[in-house]
């Protein structure tokens, strides 16, 4: 077992970790953070998969007016068929001076509120803690800490309010505040490549053997490079053998959430958050919880997040399951070409929008807006020399470079300060993308109330007030294109457009102008 302290004073935050055998010995961990608010912080901890309750404490703020509560996860993980108990918060007299701690005690049923322990003799301003000296206590299950969800100050409180009422939901928001989660001060924005990168193949050599029923794509609609799958699902026909589930267009610090389904609840997979996947294969998942991913059904458990191999493997590894006309995304006669594009798109438009929308500084957002713009010309060139990105037929490319662009008005021009000019002042992206939106399996897929509520509700750092825009006008992605002065074949030999969505995957029509019927 393991005991942590989070202690909070003038200097920078700390959490340190003993990890004691069963028999005690052990070996010590250590985690540093930058310490987010100066006094009377709310704290939360979360456990490992292992854990049943969660132990988390700290030290009073030099600042006697104000309060600090100890707050215990209100929806807590259901991942390991246990559900961590829930305790009201307790309160902590503002001039509290010292180290506290929080003892739970083991179980489900127990509903005993957890035990304050504070050390009357420690300094005002603490020292770090090592974990506790000793045993845990009989009857105590002292769990191993795994990550600090967050540290913000609270919200002034009345002093009529019942001090052990339960956390307010502005106070729990603020736990989960995604603030310093997408910038940093002074610091150029890098997104982490590394994910899960397993595949499902037709011959399983990764254990993932292609087979029809058995994985759910997640695929949040508001996000770019989950538009990706779903776009290359509709197109080559795939919703038979590839069921998905669409969490809600915002999240919080800690994940994705099925907040659009009937209780919450994602109905195949019965889970709340899709973090409860990844902990289901990874116990200890250390990166963020990034859509799209693959689940496997059976397990519900994860099976891969590498979004730039997903699409590809429907492509190629699916092809059993393709429908009937199903164009060919990726053929092989072009990958290099593709290859080569696709990776350039990614540095330069796809994640460079985001390279300069989450600029740390003045000098990083002006180098970033450069090369940006320096890539839209570029593509405005190309495209006007081809109807599609790969020349007659739509391939891999267009179904990566579209939900960038779809998303450029909306969200990019403003938000993201990409503001040289709008994507509709350039008239070959511009008629590009109305010709993509007008296409089954494109625009069908794109629903703009999503993708704007996402942007400007989750990103706190850059729109704290999370006022979401009204505009722009939409209507103008149904005007009429000039892209069939072009050689044209769109689905490639033998193609054909795909059906109408599933009556159920149709987007709502107050979220977009492009208004179709679902089988």
């Amino acid at each position: 077992m393991g005991h942590g302290h989070l202690v909070l004073g003038d200097g920078p935050l700390r959490l340190e970790r003993r990890e004691m055998a069963a028999h005690g010995g052990a070996g010590e961990a250590e985690a540093l953070g930058e310490r987010r608010a100066v006094m009377g912080p709310w704290v939360e901890i979360a456990s490992t998969r292992r854990s049943r309750v969660v132990c988390s404490g700290f030290a009073a703020s030099s600042c006697a007016s104000c309060s600090a509560i100890l707050h215990l996860p209100s929806r807590p993980p259901r991942f390991y068929n246990r559900t961590l108990s829930k305790y009201c918060p307790s309160p902590v007299p503002p001039a509290t001076k010292g180290a506290l701690t929080c003892d739970v005690r083991q179980g489900e049923a127990d509903r005993t509120p957890p035990r304050m322990v504070h050390d009357m003799g420690a300094e005002r301003t603490p020292a770090p803690l090592s974990a506790r000296r000793g045993s845990p206590p009989r009857g105590f299950h002292l769990v191993p800490v795994s990550i600090i969800m967050a540290v913000t100050p609270p919200t002034r409180r009345d002093p009529t309010m019942n001090e052990t009422a339960p956390a307010s939901t502005d106070a729990a928001a603020e736990e989960h505040s995604t603030r310093g989660a997408y910038v940093s001060g002074g610091k150029a924005f890098d997104r982490d490549m590394n994910y899960i990168d397993d595949r499902i193949t037709r011959d399983g050599r990764d254990g993932w053997p292609v087979e029809a029923g058995r994985y759910r794509l997640i695929a949040a609609r508001a996000c770019p490079w989950a538009n990706r799958t779903l776009i290359s699902r509709r197109l080559l026909g795939l919703e038979g053998a590839i069921s998905v589930g669409m969490p809600g267009p915002t999240h919080d610090k800690r994940s994705w959430t099925f907040d659009l389904d009937p209780g919450e609840v994602d109905p195949v997979l019965g889970y709340e958050r899709l973090q409860q996947a990844y902990f289901a294969r990874f116990p200890d998942y250390p990166r963020g919880i990034t859509v799209p991913a693959v689940v496997d059904i059976p397990t519900r458990a994860v099976v891969t997040n590498d979004f730039q191999q997903i699409t590809l493997d429907f492509a190629t590894e699916w092809t059993e399951h393709h429908r009937a006309g199903a164009p060919d995304l990726y053929p092989e006669a072009q990958r290099e070409e593709i290859d080569a594009l696709n990776k350039w798109m990614l540095h330069r438009v796809n994640n460079g929008v985001y390279k300069v929308g989450f600029a740390g500084s003045q000098e990083d957002y002006e180098r970033e807006y450069t090369p940006l713009w320096e890539a839209l010309d570029e593509l405005e060139e190309r495209l006007g020399r081809d109807r599609y990105l790969m020349g007659p037929s739509i391939t891999e490319a267009d179904v990566r470079l579209f939900p960038t662009l779809i998303r450029f008005d909306p969200v990019y021009h403003g938000h993201f300060k990409a503001n040289r000019q709008t994507l509709a002042s350039m008239p070959n992206l511009w008629n590009y993308t109305k010709d993509l939106f007008q296409t089954p399996g494109f625009g069908d897929t794109v629903d703009f109330a999503q993708i704007k509520r996402h942007y400007y509700y989750v990103h706190e750092d850059i729109n704290p007030t999370q006022i979401v825009p009204a505009g722009p006008a939409l209507e103008r992605s149904l005007e009429a294109h000039d892209r069939d002065r072009f050689e044209t074949d769109t689905w490639g030999p033998g193609g054909t457009a795909p059906e109408a969505p599933l009556a159920a995957e149709v987007v709502d029509p107050a979220h977009t102008p492009l208004h179709v019927t679902g089988r």
